[in-house]
């Protein structure tokens, strides 16, 4: 019997039945948690420290606090938590990453 609530054991909603897998970077915005558009609707984010103008009509874009949109995957800051599918698929690469006789050896 455990101290638990009656049928709580088992419950997967549960915060101490949930794993926690950690982060991983957001691949909406690749880390960075911010979007930059010119005017035109050019995505700037890889460029703007270079060109600081719009590619289509040669504007200049403004600062950086004004034109930054944050990613909505991440709500800005660039991480998201892990999942289980993650793991799953960390795990696969792993295996597909053994030599036959490694894999043998694991199970």
């Amino acid at each position: 019997m455990s101290n638990l609530p009656l049928g709580a054991e088992h419950d997967p909603r549960a915060p101490y039945n949930q794993v926690d897998y950690g982060e991983k970077e957001c691949t909406e915005c690749s880390g960075i948690g911010y979007y930059i558009y010119s005017c035109c609707g050019d995505d700037m984010t890889q460029i703007y420290d270079d060109l600081k103008r719009c590619i289509t009509c040669k504007e200049n874009l403004g600062e950086l606090d004004d034109i930054k949109e944050n990613c909505d995957e991440c709500d800005g800051e660039g991480i998201v938590p892990r999942t289980e599918e993650d793991e799953l698929n960390d795990y696969e690469s792993y295996q597909e990453s053994l030599s036959d006789e490694q894999r043998e050896n694991t199970y």
